[in-house]
């Protein structure tokens, strides 16, 4: 891939002007956090025209002529919506002979041989600066977050003739299903109450207010759930469960798991979102330092054994056990799972359900899967002790094991096994690594802004001597002293003025080593087995955290409300 300088110098031979400004464009693009492509459209000492020309002729491209209508339906046909905008494509033509693309970084190389891989036709590629794509796009786009707010009653009144439309078309739970992939909510609840019928999306971790819509719309929204989920729609006692994958009307896909609960005003529905256009396929991706990537990548490619993930419900064990999955998954291995529920479908892995109403548990259909020759096993969750026994016995007889369990740390999952039931010797022998991980709220990159930490701003968010404190201020001295510079949230329309966008996860790799094993079998405290591992470069949650603090990742006040217990 070309770097921004190797991109400017093939461009120099065609503008020569630029020659002499190259390091001040380099650095105001670096510092500035921007595309140098977008920089360039910015420059007004040199012509626009003379500068968009010099690019075409450099990668002998033709400019984009404009963006019709269908450029959205277009570029979703080959390219989820996510990615065209990131990588800043968008389709601009498709016949049968023919596929033209416009494109922002044609010195990205790999980008254009990726689509070239996707695409089975000849294509033409197209320049247009990145702000051009963007804009291209989302000028296509219905505005559907104006329609939810439209929609909202609070101060601003009902729009009268979008609401007729919304309750004669079926279409308002498009609506508010493209609004949640757009504020990138992870569920949507919806809750009937005495005279409003409230919205609400989980972004990152938060419960955010999004709507009150007239109370007569909640047997609409609800029967078109149920429709959609295959569920009764006369039931309206009992509790119900399914899930629906569906094609919006700005042409995504999702697909959400939903559940639906009699409360005193009607019926309450939670809908998760599992958008598989938004899962990462990476450990960086995450949130994982690289030494903790090194060593589960390690302890992942060994043939036995087992790999444990901790942490509380809504800690993202199981997203880190799908990353690991698809890294897994090849032509070569037998791979199973049993799950409550399944959250993703994965090709070419054999996933089954837990059906307590069939009588199959974890301990079950674990207990069959060790029947059908598999190589790797991920079992969604150790409950009791017949799971947690059977799964030590699969990781001793040649299968690699991953799997779940609710524990506070790393070091406490090994205590927490002994309780169970299972076998020091048998613990020692078998678990290879335990990832303990939380989710934090990730600063908005644009309009987070410094800090210096003093004193005065220590007392305040650090107010009373828990143990936690205590372990946070001492951290803090070691690793972040008064004088050093931090990040703060402020907020912006970028992060719906909360100062966070995102999330990712702080984690302590435990790697059961020779002196580990030896200290598990004399059933050593956990601070003992703490002590030993820190001495082999175990970094605690704690320590993690800091970490991302300092890279301005996150701030100090987020790592205080999630790991403050």
């Amino acid at each position: 891939m070309a770097t921004n300088e190797q991109f400017l110098d093939r461009l120099i031979p065609y503008l020569p002007q630029i020659k002499k400004e190259k390091v001040a464009i380099l650095a105001e693009a670096k510092e500035r956090k921007v595309d140098v492509i977008d920089l360039l459209s910015q420059i007004s000492s040199v012509d626009q025209s003379a500068i968009k020309q010099a690019i075409l002729s450099a990668y002998s491209l033709e400019a984009v002529p404009e963006f019709s209508i269908d450029v959205m339906r277009l570029t979703v046909k080959y390219f989820p919506l996510s990615f065209a905008n990131s990588q800043k494509i968008a389709v601009i033509s498709d016949s049968k002979t023919e596929v033209g693309i416009a494109i922002a970084h044609p010195e990205q190389s790999e980008l254009i041989n990726a689509i070239k891989k996707k695409i089975h036709k000849p294509i033409k590629f197209y320049f247009a600066y990145p702000s051009e794509i963007t804009q291209g796009l989302k000028d296509k786009q219905i505005d559907f977050k104006q329609q939810i707010e439209n929609l909202k009653t609070g101060g601003l009144g009902a729009d009268i003739q979008s609401l007729e439309t919304l309750r004669s078309s079926s279409k308002l739970l498009d609506v508010i299903l493209i609004s949640s992939l757009d504020h990138n909510a992870s569920d949507i609840h919806i809750e009937p109450h005495e005279e409003r019928l409230l919205i609400r999306f989980r972004i990152d971790g938060e419960l955010q207010d999004i709507a009150l819509l007239p109370i007569e719309l909640s047997d609409i929204i609800t029967s078109r759930i149920k429709v959609l989920a295959e569920l009764r729609i006369d039931e309206h006692q009992k509790p119900q469960d399914g899930r629906f994958k569906l094609e919006l009307s700005d042409h995504s896909e999702i697909t959400t798991r939903v559940s639906i609960l009699p409360v005193y005003q009607g019926e309450k529905i939670v809908m998760r979102i599992l958008s598989e256009q938004k899962q990462k396929l990476q450990l960086a991706d995450l949130g994982y330092s690289k030494e903790n990537q090194a060593k589960i990548y390690s302890n992942s490619e060994k043939s036995h054994g087992m790999l444990l993930v901790t942490g509380p419900t809504g800690s993202g064990k199981t997203t880190t056990l799908y990353t690991l999955l698809k890294l897994l998954n090849n032509e070569n291995v037998n791979l199973m799972t049993v799950e409550d529920p399944i959250e993703y479908r994965l090709d070419r892995v054999n996933q089954i359900q837990v059906n307590p109403v069939a009588g199959l548990s974890f301990a079950n259909g674990l207990r069959s899967i060790l029947r059908q020759d598999p190589d790797i096993v991920m079992v969604g969750e150790i409950r009791d002790a017949e799971t947690a026994n059977i799964a030590i016995n699969a990781s001793l007889t040649g299968h690699l094991v991953l799997a779940t369990l609710h524990t506070n740390s790393a070091i406490d999952t090994l205590p927490r096994l002994l309780e169970m039931g299972v076998e020091a010797y048998l613990v020692a022998s078998t678990v290879n690594v335990v990832i303990a991980q939380r989710l934090i709220r990730a600063l908005c990159k644009n309009c987070k802004q410094t800090m210096v930490i003093d004193d005065k701003i220590l007392n305040a968010l650090i107010s009373d001597d828990s143990s936690f404190e205590k372990e946070l201020r001492k951290d803090m001295d070691q690793f972040l002293p008064t004088g050093s510079q931090i990040y703060k949230p402020t907020g912006c329309n970028t992060c719906n003025n909360t100062g966070y966008k995102g999330r990712l996860a702080i984690a302590e790799v435990l790697e059961v080593t020779d002196e580990i094993k030896n200290l598990i079998f004399a059933k050593a405290s956990p601070p003992e087995i703490q002590e030993a591992a820190s001495q082999q470069g175990f970094v605690r949650l704690l320590e993690d955290a800091i970490y991302k603090i300092k890279a301005g990742d996150t701030s100090l006040e987020e790592v205080i409300r999630v790991l403050k217990e």
